[in-house]
């Protein structure tokens, strides 16, 4: 049987996804109300930078990867309809779900009898049930009778999601058991494990608990590191020789800033179905708070260390990490650095993979080199991890005015290296 799918929502999840199934033979038909992305679909490329993401969209596209506008893709054979939108926060750090009963109002005029409808994006507890099934049976249908539907999160990190897609297991719940088999007969193509939960909720609890609990540890280690630094220890030193052969250690490394759209949002989400449920996660809240906290506390070391006034700033790193190497801007700890720094400071950036105009945007001068970015310049922060900045060295550093400040974000270079130069050295955790 050739297996027809549309997938709601051409983002980041949804392109991988889509570009996966097309890859193992289903015919997809993905949409989006943005015009700009359809576009760079139809050029066979992909607006986000994704390790052979556009090698697959180039290989498929217009044979077994269709792409349009809502409206202008109406198929009524449709044998499985996966939404794949986002769910953003709100200004009060509250989930949006405009997205997601916009994309079912809109999938409920091609329901059919037999057909799978899958939830894909991150949602509260309760929202496949709650807001999706109501919509869809509006057509007349029932859900686990007449239609299949399931909530089925993705789980993948940006820069492997291809290879992650492949071996990371499914979760899958359903609306019911014939649901779930329908599910996972669609999923097990692309992925080995299938792992199949009690109900709808569980599902969106795993989604939520996935992204909250890796929140959590990454506060762990920033308070670890500040307080690292304020009694003249190395956090770096502390957490990989705790680490080391211990198994019952898996403590993370510390950095500037935790970026991304799943982390800023994904614990925000979670700690409203638990504050709704009168049960408040509070470790979940006070660890986002720590997170967030971290731009604004780097601005301030570094404003402590050296009067930032008429001075010549440079930043490396400006996507939301450098590895996986990604474009993404979204929810970077640079961009938030930004709003702390002081103002009327000439501000230079480079970034090995975001493109130029992206950091003009922000109001940067951007340079296509380290050279031009470090000449003279009085302080230079380091942002993302990006495996390139390791290889800079005395050559590069030496390019910058006496006196100067290199503030080390990932703990990429040699204290004494640097101190050698004429130069202050510090960074997250280091005292």
């Amino acid at each position: 049987m050739h297996i027809k799918v549309r997938i709601t929502g051409m983002g980041y999840t949804g392109q991988t996804l889509a570009a996966t199934l097309a890859e193992v033979g289903y015919t997809v038909y993905g949409t989006d109300v943005n015009q700009d992305v359809l576009d760079y679909l139809n050029r066979g490329e992909s607006h986000v930078l994704e390790k052979n993401l556009s090698v697959y969209i180039k290989k498929h596209i217009n044979k077994r990867f269709f792409v349009g506008r809502p409206e202008s893709i109406r198929n009524n054979d449709i044998d499985a309809h996966i939404v794949s939108v986002s769910t953003p926060i709100d200004e009060n750090k509250k989930p949006d779900l405009k997205a997601i009963v916009s994309a079912f109002k809109e999938a409920k005029t091609t329901l059919t009898k037999g057909q799978l409808v899958v939830l894909r994006s991150t949602v509260p507890v309760g929202t496949t049930r709650d807001y999706v099934k109501p919509i869809l049976e509006e057509t007349g249908l029932k859900a686990g009778e007449d239609f299949h539907l399931v909530y089925a999160p993705e789980r993948t990190i940006q820069g492997n999601a291809l290879n992650e897609l492949r071996s990371l297991p499914q979760i899958i719940g359903g609306i019911n058991d014939k649901s779930i088999d329908v599910a996972a007969n669609l999923f097990r193509k692309i992925t080995p494990t299938i792992m199949a939960v009690s109900s709808l909720e569980a599902a969106e609890l795993i989604k939520l608990l996935d992204n909250s609990y890796r929140d959590v540890r990454f506060a762990y280690a920033q308070e670890l590191a500040f307080f690292c630094k304020k009694i003249g220890l190395n956090a770096f030193e502390i957490i990989r020789a705790a680490n080391q052969g211990y198994p019952r250690n898996d403590i993370p490394t510390p950095s500037p800033g935790i970026g991304g759209v799943c982390l800023n949002k994904d614990p925000h989400i979670l700690f409203d179905c638990s504050i709704k449920s009168g049960m408040p996660l509070k470790l979940v809240e006070y660890g986002r708070q720590i997170n967030e906290d971290i731009p604004r506390r780097v601005a301030q070391e570094v404003c402590d260390l050296i009067d930032l006034k008429d001075k010549k700033i440079f930043i490396a790193g400006f996507a939301f990490k450098g590895y996986p190497e990604t474009n993404d801007l979204r929810n970077s700890p640079t961009v938030e650095l930004l709003k702390y720094l002081p103002k009327g400071n000439t501000i230079f950036g480079y970034d090995v993979v975001v493109e130029d105009w992206k950091i003009k945007n922000l109001g940067v001068t951007h340079t296509s080199n380290i050279y031009d970015g470090l000449k003279d310049a009085d302080v230079a922060i380091f942002m993302n991890n990006h495996p390139s900045f390791a290889s800079w060295g005395a050559e590069e550093f030496s390019k910058m005015k006496k006196g100067g400040l290199v503030y080390d974000g990932w703990n990429l270079f040699n204290k004494r290296d640097i101190e050698d130069l004429g130069l202050k050295y510090t960074g997250v955790g280091i005292g």
